[in-house]
């Protein structure tokens, strides 16, 4: 009598609880892998914003050479190196470089983000304007050039202090910022903390 050949492979059940748990895995690792993401993007922002004025700054300084960095909305940073025309004595804007925040990012401001001049970076405004340096002067200024001994001044050659907001759309927790102070050139960067209704670096 011939000995009965056992059968190997898996049942269809055996097959359908391991598609089951696979799918469970999946399907938390998603749940959690979004949030990260996000917060990478807002992270990528307030790094991206403060390092081209940081670089700018040390540009200015290395070269012995202003240079201008533009904000403009929505997300795109600009560098140009600013010289002087020496028989008209304007200025002459050489592009450098330019940027882009994550495309879910963008300079703005939005609902619940702290207005208090003393919850707001620096002091700096009170949270209405997402491009706004020139504080001693009106604010609402959207460039900075960056002198050679460091110092950062606006168009008029004035100190130039202010900051900038990075958020996403609709999302406060998500907010980020960038302050300027003028005397020194020095830029900080700045991280919403809802706890205590306030920033931190």
């Amino acid at each position: 009598m011939l000995a009965r050949k056992k059968m190997r492979g898996f049942s269809m059940v055996e097959l359908l609880i391991v598609v089951a748990i696979m799918m469970i895995v999946l399907g938390t690792s998603f749940i959690q892998i979004i949030p990260a993401l996000k917060a990478a993007k807002t992270e990528v922002a307030l790094q991206t914003t403060l390092g081209q004025m940081r670089r700018a700054h040390e540009l200015a300084v290395d070269k012995r050479t202003v240079y201008r960095v533009s904000f403009n909305a929505p997300r795109t940073i600009q560098l140009d190196k600013v010289d002087i025309d020496p028989v008209t004595l304007a200025q002459v804007f050489t592009f450098q470089s330019s940027i882009d925040l994550p495309p879910d990012m963008s300079f703005t401001v939005v609902s619940g983000i702290p207005t208090t001049c003393t919850t707001v970076p620096d002091g700096y405004g009170n949270g209405s304007t997402a491009i706004d340096f020139d504080k001693d002067f009106s604010g609402g200024g959207t460039e900075v050039y960056f002198q050679r001994d460091g110092r950062a001044l606006d168009a008029a050659n004035r100190l130039n202090n202010g900051l900038v907001y990075m958020c996403r759309t609709g999302e406060f927790r998500s907010c980020k910022a960038v302050s300027l102070t003028g005397a020194t050139g020095r830029s900080k960067g700045w991280r919403l903390n809802p706890a205590a209704n306030g920033w931190i670096q």
